[in-house]
């Protein structure tokens, strides 16, 4: 049983026009800027089926308020909230499942061999009666139709009985561990102690000798389990040894005061000295409330396998000391006290908050082995790139503000199916670079060269790349489109930097033909992307039939490029030209360049030697590649200008490419570089600027 969906109408952030928000069946991560409605779909569902009356109640302030309405006309406003849940039991046979025999009688199918489904409703509405809060109405529903209109006659009242099938519990990002363990003792914690069958002699003994009542519990078999598991994964995701060990522990005189007054404490791996929760730090205490999820989860799953299984008989005695014991102690909960639910549903808001980044990676893991059962979900709201390296791109749903209207708009990444290389390519290249769900703009390049050198170069002209929310990432030039078409899914702002690689394989006219091909695939008109007018008014064009034949077409000079150049840059792409950017930068700077070599340097021939023709177009081939044959683009160039490729094979093939740009960028004062750097980095800048100037306008 799991939430395949919810819908969402005028609440909070979310406008009148339904938007449905499909959700994954183990872990869904909503990713996005600071108010764009991550944290409102989790209240959202904790109005439905949160744990606690608060949580439940709809409020004021839930109510979306279009934009330019005055509020003090406004009389009425109406919500609703409408999950799908979807039965996964009946594909991958689950055991000890709830949800089957209780929810039969709401299922829907929509035809034959289709699975079947249930939906159920929230609906409020709120009045002006003169009152600051006026008056709420709130009902919640199960929707006995498959259509998107319910009428009344088809809206039957849902009871708290069938609610509690469903429960959430929502871990809000500005926690306190302290309180949330209160609140947890009332809500699943309370309900494993209320199921406790406490021997009589526990109860007698707590009225009459208050002073030994820490021992006693401790030796209760059901605490033991508590404190088992709870330590066991208490382990798992804390790594001091100063709170090693974690203890749940209760004071008082009389016994149903003992109850409530639970708490915990904590000892040092090599004495007994003891702390109390408050005693650990922010990060610790947010792990511990974590850990107490996953604890009692864990509890309550194995309890309900030990419902579901025969009881053995007399004499079998299968089964080790241990596990005897285990079961045993699991033995001593009444299990028709605990009402445990058939589906949990977690809503962790923000598990980077106080927590330290190699953490992040074990709180994942833990929540994704909580969902193995099938019968939780798990919602995270993040800021993190290190956690979201962590998530698939299929589980990221991506939110944003329509800036005209102020409403919440929620995507989920239209990743490519086939072939299969490009798909992994692609999302793994969204796993490696998750700050393209936060940022302003993304600058798309081929590799580590340009991410060394795109930051220190718009700093010189004044731009700071990351104050500006602006990523460079490197995708090497593959698969494209993509990538393109799932920022521009995202509404995310773009631009493009290639290698043009006049000369290599695939280069040159390859790659104008190639660009063009991917523009056109994201929408871009191709009649308009063959057709250009120069700055001085002259006409270019390509003919479509012609078009499919580009890349077979010779280069003979790079002035042929430059009107395409400059023309595609009106689309966001930038080429490095004639070659790479390596090339580039070592044409702008050779001096400063040459200077990082330590010790050893390429063994140039004079130009006047014999075999200085072959050395140089030796070393034009190795940069090249086989492609290269008889280039009279570079064949034609000057010795000075030739020379560059030996240093090129030196300097980029022979050493490391990132190292040699930080060599020179380091070396290279703010003003040199500014003057000095090659046009196409200058004018990409430009267009940087521009993009974010646009972003922050609208």
């Amino acid at each position: 049983m799991r939430i395949e969906s919810i819908t969402l109408s005028n609440f909070r952030c979310f406008g009148k026009d339904p938007i449905t928000i499909d959700l994954t069946s183990d872990l869904t991560a909503l990713v996005g800027a600071n108010g764009t409605g991550k944290t409102a779909l989790l209240i959202a569902l904790g109005r439905m089926f949160g744990v606690s009356q608060e949580l439940r109640k709809i409020v004021r302030s839930d109510f979306h308020i279009p934009l330019g309405s005055n509020e003090k006309d406004i009389t009425e406003l109406v919500l609703f909230e409408e999950v799908k849940i979807g039965f996964q039991e009946l594909e991958q046979d689950l055991q000890n499942n709830l949800s089957i025999p209780r929810l039969f009688k709401n299922m829907l199918i929509t035809g034959p061999g289709q699975p079947p489904f249930c939906k159920i409703r929230l609906e409020a509405r709120w009045t002006a009666d003169g009152t600051v809060e006026g008056e709420i109405e709130q009902n919640t529903y199960w929707i006995t139709t498959s259509g998107d209109q319910p009428t009344e006659e088809i809206k039957t009242p849902m009871n708290n009985s069938d609610r509690r099938l469903i429960q959430a519990y929502y871990i809000s990002a500005t926690r306190d561990p302290s309180t949330e363990l209160k609140y947890n003792s009332k809500a699943n914690m309370g309900r494993l102690l209320n199921a406790i069958e406490w021997t009589n002699d526990l109860v007698d003994k707590v009225k009459s000798n208050s002073t030994s009542i820490l021992s006693m519990f401790d030796s209760e078999p059901p605490i033991i389990t508590i404190n088992n598991h709870l330590q066991d994964i208490w382990q798992k995701l804390n790594d001091d040894g100063f709170s090693a060990n974690a203890h749940l522990q209760f004071s008082g005189s009389q016994f149903d005061n003992v109850l409530r007054s639970l708490s915990v404490t904590f000892k040092h791996d090599d004495n007994d000295q003891e702390l109390d929760l408050e005693s650990l730090s922010d990060g610790q205490r947010s792990l511990f409330s974590l850990s107490l999820i996953a604890a009692i989860f864990e509890i309550e799953r194995k309890l309900i396998g030990k419902n579901s299984q025969n009881t053995p008989k007399d004499d079998e005695t299968t089964g080790t000391s241990k596990e005897m014991k285990e079961k045993d102690r699991q033995s001593a909960f009444q299990l028709n006290k605990l009402n445990i639910p058939a589906l949990y549903i977690y809503l962790i808001e923000e598990p980077e908050n106080h927590l330290a980044p190699h953490l992040l990676g074990r709180v994942v893991e833990m929540f994704r082995s909580i969902t193995k059962s099938g019968q939780a979900q798990v919602l995270l709201s993040s800021h993190s790139p290190i956690l979201l390296r962590r998530v698939e791109p299929d589980e990221v749903r991506h939110f944003r503000i329509n800036q005209s209207k102020r409403i919440s708009v929620v995507k989920k990444l239209d990743l490519p199916d086939d072939p299969q290389d490009v798909a992994k390519y692609v999302r793994a290249a969204l796993k490696i670079y998750p700050e393209i769900y936060f940022t302003k703009l993304v600058i798309l390049v081929e590799g580590p060269s340009e991410e060394i050198v795109l930051p220190d170069l718009a700093r010189s002209l004044r731009l700071e790349l990351d104050r500006s929310f602006a990523a460079v990432v490197p995708i090497g030039g593959r698969h494209l489109k993509y990538v393109w078409k799932i920022l521009k899914d995202l509404d995310v702002p773009f631009l493009t930097l290639l290698d043009l690689d006049m000369g290599r394989e695939g280069g040159g006219w390859g790659r104008i033909k190639y660009v063009c091909q991917e523009l056109h695939s994201i929408g871009v008109d191709l009649v308009d992307l063959l057709n250009i007018r120069t700055e001085e008014g002259k006409s270019i064009s390509i003919p479509e039939s012609d078009f499919g034949q580009l890349h077979k077409q010779k280069a003979v000079s790079f002035d042929e490029f430059s009107p395409w150049i400059h023309h595609l840059e009106k689309y966001g792409v930038y080429f490095s030209a004639p070659l790479d950017l390596d090339l580039s930068m070592l044409r702008s700077f050779r001096e400063e360049y040459i200077n990082t070599v330590n010790g050893g340097e390429p063994n140039i021939p004079d130009d006047s030697a014999s075999n200085y023709d072959s050395y140089i177009k030796n070393a034009i081939e190795a940069v090249l590649g086989t492609a290269y044959k008889d280039n009279s683009a570079y064949d034609s160039l000057p010795s000075k200008d030739k020379e560059l490729f030996a240093w090129y094979r030196y300097l980029f093939l022979n050493h490391s490419k990132p190292a040699t740009h930080l060599l020179a960028i380091s070396s290279i004062d703010k003003k040199t570089l500014e003057k000095n750097s090659p046009d196409v980095l200058k004018r990409l800048v430009g267009g940087i600027r521009s993009k974010l100037e646009e972003r922050e306008i609208g």
